[in-house]
C-alpha cells in the first residue's frame, strides 16, 4: 500500500471516530472543563484576542487574566470563533484535526521501527480506543497536547539520524506545548530521554544540544506558569495547589482502579488489551523496549498524579497511543498465524469480528458521556437579556458558575444553594453588597425554605417554570 493510501486511512479513521456530538454544545461529560475552555475562548474573541490575557467570567467584575495553562488552544478557537457563526463548535473541530494530526505522527513515528502494516494497524486501532474516541473532540487542549507530544517523538527521532537543528527546534516546540497545556505531560521528557538512549546510548544524554531540550521547554513552562500566577485562578499555578489535587491518601485506591478498571476498558478495551499483550510479546522478542519504556512513563504520570488523574478520565488519554502501538504487531502476527490455521478463512474472520468488536466496545462504553446536562440554559442567554443589561452581575446557584454564567452571558458568581440556608443568605447578601445585580437558578434546584426567603426579600422577575431570576438591589 503507498504511503499516500496509508495515510488517507488513517486520517479517514480519525475523523469518523471524531464525528460524534462534532457540533454539539460544551454540556456533555466533563462539561465544567469545556466551558471554562469555550467562555475564555470567547471572551478571547470578543475582547481583542489578547493571548496573554486570557480571561474568565466567573470571578465577579474582574476582567484581568486568568491563572490558565499555555492558551493557545483557547486563542485558536477565539480567533476561529466567529466565523460562519460557529462559535464554540470550533474548539470541536480544533480537537478533532489535532486528534489526525496526532494519529498521523503515531503512524510516522512507528513506521520507523515497525513495518508499514503494522504501524497502519497501530494508528488506525488508535482511534477506535474510547479515550481518544470521546476526548479526541472535546473542547478542552488534551488533543493538542497529544498531537504535540507524538509530534515532539517523531521529530526527536528524527533529530537523532542526524542532529537536524530544524527536527531539534520542532521537538523541542512540541514537548512545550504539550507540557505547557498539560503539566502530566512531562512524562514525554521522560519518554524522549529514553528514546535517545535507545537509538545513541546513554551517554549520549549528557550531550549539549539533548540537555539544552528538556532546558529549554521547561523554562518555557515555567515562564508562563509563573507569569499565569498572579491571575484569577482557572487551574493549579502554585505548587500547594498542585498539592491540594493530589490526595495521596487514597493512592492505593486509585492505582489499582487505574490499571485495572480504566486502563482495560477506556484506554484500550478489553479485545484491544488481548491484542496489546501479543504485540508486547511480539516487540520483546524483537529486541524492540522503546514502547516498554513509553507505556512505564505514561503510567509513573498516572501514579503519581493519584486523586488528580483518578478524577480526571482525560489524563488517562497519553495511554492511547502507547496501547495502540502493541496493538498493531499484535494483530498483524495473529493475522499471520490465522493465514497458517487450518481453517484459515474461519480463523481470519473470527479475528476480524475481535477487531470489529473494539469500537462496537467502545460506543457502548462511552454512550452515556455524549448525553446533554442542563438542556434548560438554552434559553438562559434571552431569559438574562429579556431583564438585565450585559454589564449586570449575576450570582447563580450552581457549584461550577462558569456553565450558567457562560450561556446566560454574563459576569458574576456562584454559590451552591444545597449549603445550609443560613451560609446561603449571607452569601446571597455578601455577593449583592459586592454588585450583583440578578440571582439566577433553576427552578427546580431552589429548596422551599430558600424560595420564600428570596420571595420575601427579592423581587422575582423573571418565572418560566424552568429558570427563575431575582433582583438583588432591592428595586422591583
Amino acid at each position: 500500500m503507498t504511503r499516500r493510501w496509508t495515510l488517507i486511512i488513517v486520517v479517514a479513521a480519525s475523523l469518523m471516530s471524531h464525528l460524534k456530538g462534532l457540533t454539539a454544545p460544551p454540556l456533555d461529560y466533563h462539561y465544567h472543563r469545556q466551558v471554562n475552555t469555550a467562555a475564555i475562548a470567547r471572551n478571547y474573541s470578543e475582547n481583542g484576542l489578547r493571548f496573554l490575557t486570557p480571561q474568565i467570567n466567573w470571578e465577579g467584575p474582574y476582567r484581568g487574566r486568568a491563572a490558565t495553562e499555555f492558551p493557545l488552544y483557547m486563542w485558536l478557537t477565539g480567533l476561529l470563533w466567529p466565523l460562519f457563526s460557529l462559535g464554540d463548535v470550533w474548539g470541536r473541530l480544533l480537537s478533532t484535526a489535532f486528534s489526525a494530526a496526532a494519529a498521523v505522527y503515531l503512524l510516522l513515528f512507528l513506521e520507523r521501527r515497525l513495518s508499514r502494516t503494522e504501524a497502519l494497524w497501530s494508528a488506525t486501532l488508535f482511534s477506535a480506543i474510547p479515550l481518544e474516541i470521546y476526548f479526541g473532540r472535546t473542547i478542552q487542549p488534551e488533543a493538542l497536547a497529544l498531537a504535540a507530544t507524538l509530534g515532539a517523538l517523531y521529530h526527536w527521532d528524527r533529530f537523532l539520524d542526524g542532529g537536524s537543528w530544524r527536527q531539534w527546534t520542532l521537538a523541542t516546540a512540541g514537548a512545550f506545548l504539550a507540557i505547557s497545556h498539560k503539566l502530566p505531560y512531562a512524562y514525554a521528557l521522560l519518554t524522549l530521554a529514553a528514546l535517545t538512549a535507545s537509538r545513541r546510548g546513554i551517554e549520549s544524554l549528557r550531550r549539549p544540544s539533548v540537555l539544552a531540550a528538556p532546558v529549554v521547554c521547561l523554562a518555557g513552562v515555567y515562564a508562563w506558569y509563573q507569569y499565569a500566577s498572579a491571575g484569577a485562578y482557572v487551574v493549579p499555578a502554585h505548587p500547594w495547589q498542585f498539592l491540594a489535587i493530589l490526595d495521596y491518601g487514597r493512592l492505593p485506591f486509585f492505582v489499582q482502579f487505574q490499571f485495572l478498571s480504566r486502563l482495560p476498558e477506556l484506554g484500550a478495551t478489553w479485545p484491544g488489551m488481548a491484542l496489546a499483550a501479543v504485540g508486547a510479546r511480539v516487540l520483546w522478542r524483537r529486541g524492540e523496549r522503546f514502547c516498554f519504556v513509553w507505556w512505564v512513563s505514561v503510567a509513573l504520570s498516572i501514579v503519581a498524579g493519584s486523586g488528580y488523574t483518578f478524577f480526571h478520565e482525560y489524563t488517562s488519554l497519553p495511554f492511547a497511543p502507547v496501547m495502540a502501538s502493541l496493538m498493531g504487531p499484535g494483530l498483524v502476527w495473529a493475522w499471520d498465524l490465522a493465514a497458517a490455521a487450518a481453517k484459515p478463512r474461519l480463523a481470519r474472520a473470527a479475528l476480524a469480528a475481535v477487531v470489529l468488536s473494539l469500537p462496537v466496545l467502545a460506543a457502548f462504553r462511552i454512550k452515556h458521556w455524549y448525553n446533554q446536562n442542563f438542556q434548560f440554559l438554552a434559553t438562559a442567554g434571552a431569559a438574562a437579556q429579556a431583564v438585565s443589561s450585559p454589564d449586570d452581575l449575576f450570582v447563580c446557584n450552581q457549584r461550577a458558575p462558569s456553565v450558567y454564567l457562560y450561556y446566560l452571558r454574563r459576569h458574576g458568581w456562584g454559590w451552591d444553594f444545597k449549603n445550609s440556608d443560613s451560609t446561603t443568605f449571607a452569601r446571597v447578601e455578601e455577593l449583592a453588597a459586592q454588585g450583583a445585580k440578578f440571582l439566577m437558578t433553576a427552578a427546580a434546584d431552589l429548596p422551599g425554605a430558600q424560595g420564600a426567603w428570596l420571595d420575601a426579600r427579592h423581587a422575582r422577575v423573571y418565572s418560566d417554570g424552568v429558570i427563575d431570576i431575582y433582583r438583588l438591589d432591592g428595586r422591583r
